[in-house]
C-alpha cells in the first residue's frame, strides 16, 4: 500500500470514529455528512457502508440506507455478516411501510437459515402487520418446533415477545399468558412483556392480575411511551372490582 492510500485509509478511520461520536451525541445527520464523501474512495468498504446505512436509518432515509446494504451484500461474505445485513434490510422495509418488499427479504432469509427461528420471526411480523393470520400462524409453529428442539432459543426474549403478541392478537390468551409468564421469570421488567401480559388478564376478566402488572408498568418505566393507557386501563380494573 503507498502512502497516499494509508493516508487515506487513516482518514478514513477518523472520520468513521467521530461519525461514531456523532451519533452518539444525536447528531445524525452531522455523521451523515460527514461520511457521504468517502464513498467515492471506498465503495466497497463494508464498515462505511454500514455505519452510514445506520446514519441514515436515523434519520428516517430508509431508501438510501437500503441502498447501501444492497451493496453490502454484494460484499459481504460469511453467513452471520449476510444474516445481519439482511434482517436490517427487512427491518428498514418495515420502517418504511414497505411491507411486502420486507416479506420478500424475510422468505430470503428462510431460504438462506431455514433453521434460525428469527427468519420466521421476521415474516410472522410481516404477516402480521398484513393481516394475514394464516400464514403468521404457519411461521408461529415453525418457530414453536424450532425452539421445543433447541433449548438456546427457549429464553429468546424477541422469540418470546413475538409468539406473545400473535397470540394476543389472535385472542388465545391463555397460551399467551404461559409464554409471557415464562419470559417474565428471566426479563422481569421488560416494558413490552409486561404490557402484553396486562392486556392478556384484562381481556380475560381477571382485573387483579391484569392492574399489577399495569402497576409494574408504571413502577418500572415512568416514561412509558402509553403510560396514559396504562393509566386508563387501571381505571377500568378498579371499575370491576
Amino acid at each position: 500500500m503507498n502512502k497516499k492510500n494509508n493516508d487515506d485509509f487513516k482518514s478514513l478511520g477518523t472520520a468513521l470514529r467521530e461519525a461514531d461520536r456523532l451519533v452518539n451525541e444525536d447528531m445524525d445527520e452531522e455523521a451523515c455528512k460527514l461520511l457521504e464523501p468517502y464513498l467515492d474512495e471506498f465503495p466497497d468498504n463494508p464498515v462505511l457502508l454500514d455505519m452510514l446505512a445506520h446514519c441514515y436509518s436515523y434519520i428516517a432515509e430508509y431508501d438510501k440506507a437500503i441502498h447501501l446494504e444492497r451493496s453490502l451484500l454484494e460484499i459481504r461474505m460469511s453467513l452471520e455478516a449476510r444474516y445481519e445485513t439482511l434482517s436490517f434490510m427487512c427491518r428498514l422495509f418495515k420502517l418504511s411501510d414497505k411491507y411486502d418488499e420486507a416479506l420478500k427479504i424475510a422468505n430470503i432469509m428462510i431460504i438462506q437459515y431455514p433453521n434460525n427461528p428469527h427468519s420466521h420471526l421476521e415474516a410472522l411480523n410481516c404477516y402480521f402487520t398484513l393481516r394475514d393470520a394464516e400464514n403468521a400462524q404457519l411461521h408461529v409453529l415453525v418457530i414453536e418446533k424450532i425452539m421445543g428442539n433447541n433449548r438456546k432459543y427457549t429464553e429468546d426474549i424477541k422469540l418470546l415477545t413475538g409468539l406473545a403478541m400473535f397470540y394476543n392478537d389472535q385472542g388465545e390468551y391463555e397460551r399467551s399468558i404461559i409464554i409471557l409468564k415464562k419470559a417474565l421469570e428471566i426479563y422481569p421488567t421488560d416494558e413490552n412483556l409486561l404490557g402484553y401480559i396486562a392486556d392478556a388478564y384484562f381481556y380475560t376478566d381477571n382485573f387483579i392480575e391484569a392492574r399489577k402488572y399495569y402497576q409494574l408498568i408504571i413502577d418500572n418505566h415512568p416514561e412509558h411511551w402509553q403510560l396514559g393507557y396504562v393509566f386508563e386501563q387501571i381505571k377500568k380494573c378498579d371499575g370491576y372490582f
